[in-house]
């Protein structure tokens, strides 16, 4: 069973990154992590795997995926305040 803080990756695919457990819930087996671009609410844990668990070439695949990701961020300081209002 994953445990609150936890470091984990998404089984179907590490394009997510590296996520934290937020919440368990025990009895029903299941688990809330947030990721940088997703977040997974009432899922079971068997869906996620420890990152310390993960083996050598699955780490190297975590890194170089995320190395390739670039942070999206949006600049407003081309518009004009008449462009802001109408958006």
């Amino acid at each position: 069973m994953l445990t609150k803080g936890a470091k984990v990756c998404h089984i179907g695919g590490l394009e997510h990154g590296v996520g934290e457990v937020i919440k368990t819930d025990e009895q029903q087996g299941s688990c809330t992590v947030i990721f940088n671009n997703a977040s997974f609410t009432g899922v079971s844990c068997e869906n996620f795997v420890l990152v310390s668990e993960l083996s050598p070439k699955q780490k190297d695949n975590l890194n170089n995926m995320l190395s390739k990701q670039t942070p999206q961020s949006v600049s407003y300081t081309h518009l004009t305040l008449p462009t802001i209002c109408s958006v």
